[in-house]
Formats: structure tokens, sequence, C-alpha cells
């Protein structure tokens, strides 16, 4: 009884410092990312039922996603904190939903292990305070999970508000379809154990299957289909041949990405997960635990879609899978630790040794804490734009890089904490613009003029400060990450009476 108590208020010591980890990055209130000013600019510019057309910018989000974002914008206003409640609030209770489950899929104290994994991984701190979809399907994932674990009896009712709920899911996050497809195969399953008919279940799947068509040809086929999104995402889709060497290299590469999101880079690391993983297959499949099914066939769905080239598996993408992923190498773990707790034999005591060293490393690649120390910031698209707004030369022209226009639009436009900056008017350029040619056309009907270039690596950066530098004067420059402002004058030739 002591030791239980002790366990749950552990439990409640880890989802505290989860929680405080994520309101911590919430709080910090970095730059948001260029992805999130185009979605954000897309709520600041249209109306509820103009979101439900392809949204502009390259960008694609669920439309629930987005219509709660605006109803909350329209409440609050629109800045970075308010844009970042949703996500927020959706990475918070992932928290709570994932305890649940894995408490059902494990015992004590490994449940507690893969919620501290879970609740301090960088990924679920990041995403749950970025304005982005991502940690929503996280939350829709779980609780698809949660409800159909919870579900003792499979009767009308319950069918009934499973279906609601998935009608509605599918509206909220796009890979909740593999979720829901792997939560009515589970149902049927166990029905068919029951020996109860399974009609109402393939009923309920069908009427999810239509809510998800309607969404498909609505929301997702526009994008999908789009040149940019193909573009983009080629290197992430599965591509199937066995028969070709670089195929097989390319999709190995992918599925060693997934892993890689558990726990970086290291090798060690890398090998302790998939083991994991693969014990706890072989494992569930001789127990015939059909749970399962819950947890790895989204993600094989996931991977079926990919090949099929109408999913990414990109890490943000993908991020639906990581409370899956922790719970399949955690049952695994658990497994180990038993079969090395009762027998004498030194086998497992080493393979449990190699996983948890493995785990481990990985755990502390992947792990929050350091952002108490040092804020996280991926790139800052905002300390540029304000170091122009509070320069003397604030009222000059600035030529925007393509990636600059998003932040000089949403700060300057939509952000009530920011609009009212003072900053002159922008230059609009595409991705085959010379910033450096550009630049000096305008010195010829301009004294001074900024450039602003936003998403710009470090070797960017500084190609363009030489290029400007051989060819003008630089009057003043500020860089932040991935971001430089620079103000130029025209250099002028000396007469040749001064040679």
């Amino acid at each position: 009884m002591q030791t239980e108590q002790r366990y749950i208020w552990t439990e409640r010591v880890v989802l505290f410092i989860s929680a405080f980890l994520c309101i911590l990055l919430f709080v910090q209130d970095r730059s948001l990312l260029l992805d999130s000013l185009n979605v954000a600019r897309n709520i600041g510019e249209r109306s509820f039922v103009a979101l439900i057309n392809p949204l502009n910018y390259e960008q694609s989000a669920p439309l629930l996603f987005l219509w709660i974002s605006k109803l909350i914008t329209s409440f609050l206003g629109i800045s970075q904190y308010t844009l970042r409640i949703l996500p927020l609030i959706a990475g918070i209770s992932s928290l709570f939903l994932f305890t649940q489950i894995s408490k059902k899929l494990l015992r004590s104290p490994f449940y507690i292990l893969a919620l501290f994994w879970f609740g301090t991984h960088q990924l679920v701190t990041r995403y749950s305070t970025e304005y982005k979809q991502y940690m929503v399907d996280v939350f829709a994932t779980l609780l698809i999970i949660w409800v159909v674990l919870k579900i003792k009896e499979i009767n009308k009712e319950n069918l009934w508000k499973l279906t609601l709920g998935g009608v509605i899911l599918i509206w909220l996050s796009m890979p909740s379809m593999f979720v829901l497809i792997s939560a009515m195969i589970y149902l049927a399953l166990v029905q068919h154990q029951r020996k109860k008919p399974i009609s109402p279940i393939l009923l309920s799947t069908i009427i999810i299957g239509i809510s998800f068509l309607v969404n498909y040809w609505i929301m997702l086929s526009p994008t999908i289909g789009s040149e940019h999104m193909q573009n983009f995402h080629n290197g992430f889709f599965l591509q199937g041949n066995i028969f070709n060497l670089d195929s097989v290299s390319h999709d190995f590469g992918l599925i060693v990405g997934q892993a890689r999101m558990l726990v970086g880079k290291s090798g060690l690391a890398i090998g302790a997960v998939l083991l994991s993983i693969i014990i706890s297959i072989v494992i569930s499949v001789k127990q015939k635990n059909y749970e399962l099914i819950l947890i790895l066939l989204p993600i094989v769905g996931a991977f079926a879609a990919s090949l099929l080239a109408k999913y990414s598996i990109l890490e943000r993408l993908m991020l639906f899978s990581l409370p899956l992923s922790i719970l399949l190498v955690m049952v695994g773990v658990e497994y180990v630790y038993r079969k090395a707790s009762m027998q004498k034999a030194y086998f497992p005591k080493v393979v449990l040794g190699i996983i948890t060293l493995g785990l481990l490393v990985g755990f502390y690649e992947k792990q929050s804490f350091k952002y108490i120390f040092e804020p996280f910031e991926h790139e800052d698209n905002r300390s540029s734009l304000l170091y122009i707004s509070d320069h003397p030369e604030k009222g000059r022209e600035i030529i925007c890089s393509q990636h600059a226009l998003p932040a000089y639009d949403y700060y300057t436009q939509y952000d009530f904490n920011y609009k009212e900056m003072k900053v002159g008017s922008s230059i609009m350029t595409d991705y085959n613009t010379d910033l450096t040619a550009l630049a000096l056309a305008k010195l010829d009907h301009s004294e001074k003029i900024w450039i602003l270039a936003n998403h710009y690596q470090e070797e960017d950066i500084e190609k363009l400060i030489s290029n400007l530098d051989n060819k003008a004067i630089i009057e003043n420059s500020y860089r932040a990450k991935s971001s430089v402002a620079i103000i130029i004058s025209k250099k002028v030739s000396p007469q040749r009476g001064e040679e």
C-alpha cells in the first residue's frame, strides 16, 4: 500500500515537472517560426468560412484547428501567446491521457518511467508551444486510444459516442484516421473473441470513413496534390522498392529516423529502441495482446500512406507516433526486466543493461531540462525587425527576403503587441531575387535602404554581408538566429583627382 502511494505521488511530481516545462517554454514567448507565421497570416486575413479554402503561403492545417484558433484570437486578439494557447492545452492534456494509457499497458514503475520520458521529451515541450497542429495530433491520438481502452462493454451507446467523436476528430487531426482505423480493428477483434457481431463496428467505420472522404476532398486533396507539397515532401515518402538498393537504403533511413525522433543520433540509443520494439511486438503476438494493435497499427498506417505518397514521414508529421513508440519501447523493456529478475542466466541481464544504457543516452540527448537554463530558440524572425523599428533609420524601405516577408506582415499587421512598430514599407522578393543587386538598384533612388533576411543559414548570412560590403557601405547591421537586418548606403567612387 505504501509502495502504491509512493508511485502515485511520483506520478504527480512527474506530471507537474512535465507541465512546468511546457509552461516555461510558453512564457519564454519565442519568435514564431516561418510556417507558424504563415498560418497566422491566414488566420488574420480570413473569415471562418474562408478558412475552408486551401490556405495561402503554401500551408496546410486541419479545419477545426484553424477554426479554434480563429475563435480564440477573435476574443483575445492575435498574438504569439493567444496563437499558442491551443497547442499548450493539447500538450498538457496529452500528459494526463498518456498517464492513463500507460497505466493500462505497463506496471509500476515502468509507466512512470514512460511518462517521465514522454513528458520531458524536447519535442513534446517544443510543439506544445509551437503554433502548428502537431501537438493537437498527439492529443487526438491519445484521446482515441484512451476512450477505446476505457470501453468495458461494446454497446450501441459507447459505439455511437466513439463514432461521433471520430467524425469530429477527422477534422481536427490529419493522422487521427490512422488511429481510428486501428481502434475499429481492435474493437472488431474484441467482439469476435467474445463471439458477438461486428456489424455495428463496421457501420461506425463506414460513417467515419465518409467523414474522412469529405475532409480529404475539401481540405487535403488540394494541398497534397500541389506541386510545392509534392516537391517538399518527396524525400520523406517511402519508396517500397525492395529490389533497388538505393530505395531500400532510403526507406531504412526514414524508418531509423523514427527512432532518432525518440532518442537522437546515438547508434547505441537507436539500437536500444529498435531492439525493445521488436521484443515488444514478439511478446505481444505470442500473448495475443490486442492492445498492440492500438499502439503499432497507426504507425504502420502512416507508413502505408507514405508508400502511396499521401503522407510524409517527416518528424513533425510523425509526432503523433511519439507516445506510441515510447509505449512500445517500454513494453519491451518491462518484459526484459522481468526476465532478468526471474532468471539466473546472464544473457537477459546483459540485454537489459545494453538497452538501459542506450535509452539513458537517448533520454539525455532529447530531454527538455536544458531549456530551464537556456531558452529554446529554433530561429528568431522577430528580433531583426524590432531592431529596425528601434533604429533611427526605421523609416527607410525594407527589402524583405522571400522568408522575411511573413514576419514583416505578421508583426506589422496582426500581432497586437507589435503592429504599432514604426518601420518603412516592404519591398517583396521571390526565391530568385538577388538581394544585393536589388539593393544596389534601389540605392540609385534612395540614400539608404534596409535588407531583412530571415530563415538563413549562418553561411548564407556571411555571404550576403560579404557581397554587400564589397559593393556598398554597411552603415549598421544586427544578427539574430537565422536572421539579419542590414542598412546600407551607396559606395561613392573616388574622383580621379582624389585617387
